[in-house]
């Protein structure tokens, strides 16, 4: 749990997100290596992947254990169907809030990193040879997508003092 005055980045701890960070950009660089070039030992790319989805894990279980972040979720998912159960038309992509590059989908590095590694995943899917490029480029783009729902508490805090519950 951290304290209310503790800086965030991302909705996360500074140490988690930082990581996060540096380990999806090693994603990245490693990704096209690992499909077009012979030369990267499959070792190597065992360990990356290990600790690329290791980390991806820690920052699921943050997450999962964050009522601050679940929070901004779901403040997030009523702000996107704008209250309506079954949304029936969906955001464009270039939504200037909520598209690729909307004002709530992150800031900074974070955007980019997330289109990079999306596309590699895509890639991944169709030209992958090795079952750890696969898991390599599934937690190298988790880690943004998780990036992105946890910085929404930036965007939608969550109050310090909850109403109290009626319906029990």
């Amino acid at each position: 749990m951290t304290a209310p005055n503790r800086k965030l980045v991302y909705g996360l701890e500074p140490t988690i997100a930082v990581v996060a960070l540096v380990v999806a950009s090693i994603d990245a660089v490693i990704i096209p290596l690992s499909l077009f070039s012979p030369l990267l030992p499959s070792a190597l790319l065992r360990m990356i992947a290990i600790a690329s989805g290791s980390v991806a894990s820690l920052v699921f279980l943050r997450m999962l254990f964050s009522p601050q972040i679940h929070y901004a979720i779901d403040r997030a998912n009523d702000a996107m169907s704008e209250g309506q159960w079954l949304r029936s038309k969906p955001k464009k992509l270039t939504d200037q809030e909520w598209g690729l590059t909307g004002a709530k989908m992150g800031k900074g590095y974070l955007i980019p990193l997330r289109l990079v590694l999306m596309v590699e995943y895509l890639a991944v899917v169709f030209l992958a040879r090795e079952q750890w490029t696969s898991l390599l480029a599934f937690s190298g783009a988790a880690l943004p997508i998780m990036l992105t729902l946890s910085q929404l508490t930036a965007h939608f805090p969550r109050p310090t003092e909850l109403p109290p519950l009626t319906h029990c």
